[in-house]
């Protein structure tokens, strides 16, 4: 990675995607790509169309009991955290459900709302402008808190199954050519923008959680979330 580039990414590019498609990577990730500052935490909700049976989804029956023997998800790519969460959700519900992967969100809301996928997913943004349809149901929060835009949508441990935070870590990144100095400079500046309520609005208005660290903090708090993800890689198989 270029010395003078910084990278706004989740931590899933270091966690989930390493996994999934390496391939689609020309660099080592936790080699080349160096913390500069935290951003904020994208919370996720599992949507549903609004015809199916929820409460046989999550019934913890192995069968899933519906008008189709099966339900399909939609998941924004193959290499997305999305498209690993599919798989987690799939495993912790014990249900013979389908993955189906498109380009991003924006086919994921496309496919539900053309009735090719059941479940999905979402963040809570694109999950609000599905859900202004009146085309689908908002089943529960993946999230250990409420989420910001649907604060009364039960959590997902609230049905009885395991806590699964799905949160996805934002975070900037510089290439490890990058002087020290100016990574200091462009964290510092970030710390700045982060202490103004207009970046506190804009990101709770996108369904985003504000969360701005810098140094040691921001490498640790992105470490520990790289590690979260590698024990459901561990404990739910590739």
């Amino acid at each position: 990675m270029p010395d003078n580039v910084a990278l706004f990414a989740s931590t899933s590019l270091l966690s989930v995607v390493p996994v999934l498609a390496p391939e689609t990577l020309n660099f080592v990730t936790e080699q080349e790509l160096v913390p500069i500052a935290t951003v904020g935490l994208q919370k996720y909700l599992l949507v549903a169309s609004s015809d199916l049976d929820v409460t046989a989804l999550l019934n913890r029956q192995p069968a899933l009991v519906s008008a189709s023997p099966f339900a399909r998800i939609g998941s924004a790519g193959s290499a997305s955290a999305m498209y690993f969460y599919s798989r987690v959700l799939t495993s912790v519900l014990r249900k013979p459900l389908d993955i189906i992967p498109y380009r991003g969100m924006a086919d994921v809301m496309q496919a539900m709302l053309g009735g090719q996928v059941e479940l999905a997913l979402m963040d809570e943004l694109s999950a609000q402008r599905l859900h202004s349809t009146g085309r689908v149901q908002l089943v529960a929060a993946m999230s250990s808190e409420p989420c910001i835009l649907f604060p009364t949508v039960a959590l997902w441990r609230e049905f009885g199954f395991p806590a699964l935070d799905m949160d996805l870590l934002f975070a900037i990144y510089a290439g490890s050519r990058m002087s020290q100095a100016r990574r200091e400079h462009l964290a510092a500046r970030v710390a700045v923008l982060g202490r103004t309520p207009a970046f506190h609005e804009e990101l709770s208005r996108l369904g985003m959680k504000p969360l701005v660290l810098t140094g040691s903090n921001a490498t640790r708090y992105v470490q520990d979330s790289v590690e979260r993800d590698r024990r459901f890689l561990r404990t739910h198989g590739r």
